[in-house]
């Protein structure tokens, strides 16, 4: 069999090598374009910034019991606004509110917006935001009558909703801070009525997720689960719920002879683009499995990160060896006596070893970067985060990054596991 020499063979790694820094480098530079692309806001001249709110500042939302009048309900402010206005700017209000009111037990909403002046009569280059329109463009289409148009049906709905009972059955109740609190399944059984609540709950669930949408209700895989701050009515022992969360989980069948844990070809299960809050999730119940594990004992950790916890990680639990990793460091905090400076340190500069790596960059690679930069601007950052100037500020500010995330973790397991 025919060998290719070694001279032609390191040639050949050189232009691969160069060949997928250049193609990570131009990934790099489009992904950027495209955040600039999807961050592009509006621009305002002078004459029309007069007239431009910021739309978390100027929205409301109130929960609404049948006892309550609309004016005397307590507020609070969006957590997310982009769905609704992409730049998170509204246009053409001067002294602009705007008030959504929600049945507390129903959820039909009611938008009362007021301001004292509009620009449509001033401004010429722009048309004011039609903020109802905004609204609407986001309400389910099988279900619009989600949204009360006029004052009197809202208050049609609030009486109404003096009756409501959950839809399902209760498991499970518990209070906090002298709150009652119940939380219902969905019906056995398909319930349209019930399909249209979850979508009336998940309009607001807009604005509270990032990337909120609608659940498919027809999908049979979902189980929705709403939670109910309740309360006795004054005249009688009847109760009044009020929506105080919702969760929505998906079942799917579990063979346990089959687990992708216990297949050997499996070398580790994925997940694509967490989130902060699944990141949160899996670090706790990632440290909740590997804590025991005799590699991962006080004495081992505290000698530093080890082929034994990255094996016991990847081959017993299918965890990623980067991930294996962050749970070796959030173990080593643990043990690490923050009073004590040497102590302290030496967990510093193993953390900050591990972060520096993808920012070191060989000679040869400083001088190509050089070379693509003064054709392509795109390229300067990436060389500009080789200069120890900027790299340990850096350096600095992921650091403190991973202590936060990492002490987040370890005081919930303190909470709730009496670690």
């Amino acid at each position: 069999m025919a060998t290719i020499p070694d001279d032609v063979l390191s040639g050949l790694q050189e232009v691969l090598t160069s060949k997928i820094e250049e193609r990570l480098l131009q990934q790099q530079k489009e992904e950027e374009e495209m955040a600039e692309n999807s961050q592009k806001q509006r621009s305002f001249t002078q004459e029309e910034e007069e007239w431009v709110s910021n739309a978390v500042d100027v929205i409301k939302f109130h929960m609404v019991e049948s006892s309550q009048s609309l004016e005397d309900t307590p507020g609070y402010p969006p957590i997310f606004v982009h769905q609704f206005f992409p730049d998170e700017k509204i246009f053409g209000y001067k002294d602009l509110k705007i008030d959504i009111y929600f049945c507390a037990s129903t959820m039909y909403f009611y938008p009362i917006i007021s301001y004292t002046s509009t620009s449509k009569e001033i401004v010429k280059t722009m048309e004011p935001d039609d903020i109802l329109e905004r609204f609407c463009s986001e309400l389910p289409d099988w279900h619009m009558e989600v949204y009360k148009k006029t004052r009197g049906s809202f208050e049609e709905e609030l009486k109404k909703q003096i009756d409501f009972k959950p839809y399902g059955e209760v498991v499970y109740k518990f209070t906090n801070n002298n709150e009652s609190f119940e939380l219902w399944g969905q019906p056995k059984e398909f319930n349209k009525d019930f399909n249209d609540y979850v979508t009336r709950i998940q309009f607001l669930a807009l604005f509270e997720f990032e990337t909120g949408d609608y659940t498919d209700m027809d999908d049979e895989g979902f189980l929705t689960y709403i939670l109910y701050s309740v309360k006795k009515k004054s005249e009688s022992d009847d109760l009044i719920y009020s929506v105080a969360g919702y969760a929505s989980v998906y079942r799917y069948y579990v063979y346990p002879e089959n687990e992708l844990r216990h297949y050997p070809k499996v070398v580790d299960i994925t997940i694509e683009d967490p989130s902060d809050d699944l990141i949160y999730c899996r670090d706790y119940v990632d440290l909740l499995t590997l804590k025991d594990q005799p590699e991962f004992s006080e004495e081992k950790v505290k000698a530093g990160f080890s082929k034994e916890m990255e094996k016991v990680g990847r081959e017993k639990y299918k965890i990623n060896p980067r991930q294996t990793r962050r749970i070796y460091e959030i173990l080593r905090l643990h043990y690490t006596d923050e009073s004590n400076k040497d102590e302290l340190k030496a967990y510093r500069i193993d953390v900050k070893r591990r972060l520096e790596k993808p920012m070191k960059r060989t000679k040869k690679e400083i001088n190509r970067l050089s070379f693509l930069a003064a054709e392509d601007k795109h390229y300067l950052s990436v060389l500009e985060s080789n200069n120890p100037e900027v790299k340990q500020p850096q350096l600095q500010r992921l650091y403190e990054k991973q202590i936060d995330e990492y002490k987040c973790v370890l005081n919930r397991l303190k909470k709730y596991e009496n670690f």
